[in-house]
């Protein structure tokens, strides 16, 4: 069994749809893609986390915005002039919700992080999306997202 598999059915909460996420997980696993070489263990953290918040959290709007890819000078010149920004974070949940304190958040931001550090650009954004009471964080497990969706959301 591969191991990321195996780490995520070792944290899976019995409360969610099971059932849902270990059929979606299956048939990602079976996918051909899944083992391609130019698919990373980012990507595929990212997946696992997107699965999982479509499984768990149908209804809460999360998306990615594909800033990282590698594109040819076409297609930066269209990025650059349509707005693509360097250092946006990987999962963007815009989901107002407010702590204990009554102070209101706009949403969570996640920059996933697998082997590589942290970039400047990426700090940058974190602090302002901070500086707009987001609630940031850099995950490097998907144990990590799961709970910090989880801690976020069931506020």
């Amino acid at each position: 069994m591969h191991k990321t598999l195996e780490k995520t059915l070792n944290t899976i909460d019995l409360t969610v749809p099971v059932g849902k996420f270990l059929t979606g997980l299956s048939k990602l696993m079976r996918n051909p893609y899944w083992n391609h070489r130019g698919l990373g263990p980012e990507a595929r953290l990212q997946m696992l986390v997107f699965m999982y918040l479509d499984t768990v959290y149908p209804d809460i709007i999360a998306f990615h915005v594909p800033n990282g890819a590698k594109r040819s000078k076409w297609e930066q010149f269209i990025a650059k002039y349509t707005g693509v920004k360097k250092g946006v974070s990987d999962i963007l949940i815009p989901h107002r919700r407010a702590n204990t304190n009554g102070e209101i958040y706009c949403g969570l931001v996640i920059e996933l992080k697998v082997g590589a550090p942290i970039t400047p650009e990426q700090t940058q954004f974190l602090a302002k999306m901070m500086a707009q009471n987001w609630v940031v964080s850099v995950e490097t497990t998907f144990e990590q997202a799961k709970q910090t969706i989880d801690n976020y959301l069931n506020k």
